[in-house]
């Protein structure tokens, strides 16, 4: 666009009848009489003639640790999409000015952008890149001395002085404020643990490479070609993270349903995997190990009666629960691994099936699970119902306390969930009159929050709208809203 305008303004002035086939002639003639850039050519002659010198490196490499620091920093800030650390953005480098408060060495705020393009390498063929739009480590250099030359009361003869007191004092400064924030991030994401970082490390490397189109996400297809490697998973498992089940990995860390995942939400997830394997790194080699030892060699499988037998055993109960998996916890998880895998199942589907059950956003639905299996239990007439006494018995007990309480949910009156969820007043409870009123006190109670910046995911709430009067328990509460009490 401005080349354009340079070319219709010396058209319009310089050619006779705005002839444009003398367009080359005109623009040269408009060149030549304005004398259009030749002091930015000035500048950048005579920044190159003083730092492109040996006392301008040996600045330079006293404070390259430092430099390199900033420059790898500062160009993680405002990337470009798909263009994630490739180089320090104009964004990146106004910033880091703002920061090291720039304008009070005597350079005016409308030279940074001047600095910026004095520090570039400029190759006029190229019009597709990003190249022009961003400073490489070199530019970057350029750059800061550029913006020592552009200071007022700028001495030619003291610019090597003048470009070490800059990097020494203003831009030290920064350097400490970036790595105070830096802690600070690595504080959230667990630095104090050093395990986590051989963790994020493999994720961004495995990230990059999946990255192809470097849109800066990975959509479904790109996560399982990478992620569905053989190294990749066994790099995995040596860290101590499970990755057998792809699809529904990828499934888990896209909660917001875009059908793509960016590096930061990759990073989290996976750390999150890393805490709640803690403790469960035995239960996953028992099972391994276990599985191994009893599967068909020609195939690695287990049918899923070979697979209960196994597990069922009361040397390997004993084992499982000395690792904190109890009788209920096992026989969840034969129910999920019955659900999802009929016939046989692999050692890999089946720890997959395991460290489902311990992702702490299924809580509601393992204790409706839980809830499930109470409710076959006390249905001793198979009618599909409990009573109120039948109610009281299934749920009013030690054993449905605990659970619950483990897996962090509230316990709620079972008395008043019989009284407020009987929909048809029949005095009899159905599942699906228990699972509706108990559901929306659940997956209520979870905490959801906003991710990177997108909105918080849709709370799962159950339809109550067919709720009858609520009066009946002493409560006001309008239809489709259930107020349920709970234990303290």
């Amino acid at each position: 666009q401005f080349l354009e305008a340079l070319v219709r303004v010396g058209v319009r002035r310089f050619a006779k009848g705005n002839d444009t086939r003398q367009a080359a002639t005109a623009v040269q003639t408009l060149v030549e009489r304005t004398r259009l850039g030749e002091d930015a050519v000035g500048v950048r002659r005579s920044l190159q003639e003083r730092l492109f010198t040996e006392e301008g490196c040996l600045v330079c490499r006293e404070n390259r640790g430092m430099l390199e620091a900033l420059f790898e920093r500062y160009k993680k800030l405002y990337p470009y999409p798909g263009r994630s650390h490739q180089g320090l953005t104009y964004g990146a480098w106004l910033q880091l000015l703002n920061d090291i408060g720039a304008s009070e060495t005597g350079i005016s705020s409308r030279d940074f952008g001047f600095a910026f393009a004095v520090g570039k390498e400029h190759c006029v063929d190229d019009l597709m890149s990003f190249c022009h739009m961003e400073l490489s480590w070199p530019e970057f250099l350029a750059a800061l001395g550029a913006v020592v030359q552009l200071q007022e009361g700028f001495e030619q003869d003291s610019f090597a002085d003048m470009l070490s007191d800059f990097f020494s004092e203003q831009l030290m400064e920064a350097h400490g404020k970036q790595l105070a924030s830096c802690r600070r991030e690595n504080a959230r994401l667990g630095e104090q643990n050093p395990s986590y970082l051989p963790v994020l490390e493999l994720v961004a490397r495995v990230f990059t490479e999946a990255d192809v189109d470097q849109s800066g996400t990975l959509t479904a297809p790109e996560f399982r070609r990478c992620f569905s490697q053989q190294s990749v998973q066994e790099n995995m498992r040596d860290l101590g993270l499970e990755v057998s089940d792809v699809n529904v990995l990828f499934q888990q860390f896209d909660r917001d349903g875009s059908g793509e995942v960016t590096l930061d939400e990759l990073s989290e997830a996976f750390v999150k995997m890393k805490v709640r394997m803690r403790g469960l790194e035995r239960a996953v080699s028992f099972f391994r190990r276990t599985f191994a030892e009893k599967a068909k060699r020609d195939s690695g499988l287990l049918s899923l009666d070979e697979f209960k037998a196994v597990f069922s055993h009361e040397k390997a109960t004993k084992k499982l629960q000395s690792m904190g998996v109890g009788v209920e916890d096992l026989q969840e998880l034969f129910e999920d691994v019955a659900a999802d895998y009929p016939i046989e199942l692999s050692a890999d589907q089946l720890v997959s099936a395991f460290l489902r059950m311990h992702d702490p956003t299924r809580r509601a639905e393992r204790g409706l699970s839980f809830l499930r299996r109470l409710f076959k239990e006390a249905d001793l007439d198979g009618n599909g119902t409990l009573s109120r006494s039948e109610t009281k018995q299934a749920f009013c007990t030690e054993r449905a306390t605990l659970k619950i309480r483990r897996l962090q949910l509230p316990v709620p009156e079972w008395l008043d969930i019989f009284d407020e969820c009987d929909l048809n007043e029949d005095n009899a409870l159905s599942w699906e009159e228990l699972r509706d009123g108990v559901g929306a006190l659940w997956y209520n109670s979870l905490p959801v929050q906003p991710r990177h910046g997108k909105p918080a995911p849709q709370r799962i709430t159950p339809d109550l709208s067919q709720r009858r009067t609520w009066g009946r328990t002493g409560r006001n509460s309008p239809p489709g809203r259930p107020k349920i009490s709970v234990k303290t």
